[in-house]
């Protein structure tokens, strides 16, 4: 498994004509994958904070969380 970010962040929209590549030497790739793919593809951990992340995007509010647990 490659390395996975600490935080799952909204990045914003792109557009057809612009594209996602890595800045710097902290990312060695980006891609956009189907959320189910994304859970996948990373740690269980990650996989909570993932979750925790689409709740408050769909709740549109930010959410404080520990391990990707709202209540701890």
């Amino acid at each position: 498994m490659s390395p996975t970010p600490a935080d799952p962040l909204n990045g914003g929209t792109l557009y057809d004509d612009e594209a996602l590549r890595p800045h710097d030497q902290e990312l060695s790739e980006a891609c956009f994958v189907p959320l189910g793919e994304a859970r996948d593809l990373v740690s269980e951990r990650m996989r909570r904070r993932l979750d925790a992340a689409v709740k408050a995007l769909e709740d549109g509010r930010p959410m404080y969380v520990h391990d990707g647990a709202a209540n701890w």
